[in-house]
């Protein structure tokens, strides 16, 4: 929290990460942070880059469960709309399926500017021109190698797309990037990924993959969706998620508002996060 006491612009992710702790501990310490952090996020998201306006969606829905400002609220329909302004033009799979996530999130709380069935028609057509059956989203990769936050960015979307719709197809799907990024984007050297046709092994988006297969965890958990589901048998997600962040844990003091991420992934593991 000493960064976001600084002049330093808070993150959406490091605002989140507040939010996160204040739900769990309920601390007057941390909701005075939290309370200072969202005013400057407020102050902020108009300056962001569109690219990240996903991200700021998500802050701002999680924002308005615990937060009765109404600009909270108008924020977060002014990002949805902007977001489905590309709806139906966007090819870049990682930020497509970041922006319906988010849309589809601000949908489920009944936040302005949602609309279930155009999300996921979008979801749709973002993940059916680049998905071959057996070799993940081969097609966004402009034929090389796949890379890692298409699949991390789409499999999330779509255990979005399951949770408020109930339609098993795309959480089966979610599971199906996510195995075909551990045969083809695995490290063979530590439990995270590389990305796509470098050897780079990125914080941010290894963290973002962590919460993915924390959330696949979670589904295999549940005796009703594992008679319901074709799952992968032998697949022990929690225990590859938590492998990714004890892994990346020696990276986190040196990271700054990027560590804000790993937080969001670690708090299912360890809420004293």
């Amino acid at each position: 929290m000493g960064a976001l006491a600084s002049g330093e612009e808070p993150t959406a992710h490091a605002v989140r990460l507040l939010l996160r702790r204040y739900a769990l501990a309920g601390r007057d310490d941390i909701l005075h942070a939290l309370e200072h952090a969202l005013t400057r996020a407020l102050e902020a998201w108009p300056q962001a880059p569109r690219d990240e306006h996903a991200g700021w969606l998500m802050l701002f829905v999680e924002a308005a469960a615990v937060s009765d400002d109404d600009r909270v609220r108008e924020a977060a329909g002014g990002l949805a709309t902007g977001l489905r302004e590309s709806w139906g033009r966007e090819r870049r799979i990682a930020v497509g399926a970041a922006g319906v996530d988010a849309c589809l999130r601000a949908n489920a709380a009944g936040l302005p500017g949602g609309d279930l069935q155009a999300a996921v028609d979008e979801l749709e057509r973002l993940v059916g021109a680049a998905y071959e059956p057996g070799e993940g989203l081969s097609r966004a990769a402009g034929g090389g190698r796949a890379r890692l936050g298409d699949h991390v960015s789409a499999a999330s979307a779509l255990l979005t797309a399951y949770e408020c719709t109930g339609r098993l197809p795309y959480s089966m799907l979610a599971e199906e990037l996510m195995q075909f990024a551990a045969r083809t984007l695995g490290d063979a050297a530590a439990p995270g990924f590389i990305d796509g046709d470098t050897t780079s092994k990125p914080f941010a988006l290894n963290c973002e993959a962590a919460s993915v297969l924390h959330r696949l965890s979670a589904l295999h958990r549940s005796d009703e969706y594992r008679e319901a589901a074709v799952i992968a048998p032998s697949a022990d997600y929690g225990r590859d998620a938590e492998r990714i962040l004890r892994w990346l844990a020696p990276e986190v003091p040196e990271a700054g508002f990027a560590g804000a991420v790993y937080g969001l992934a670690a708090v299912g593991f360890d809420p004293a996060l």
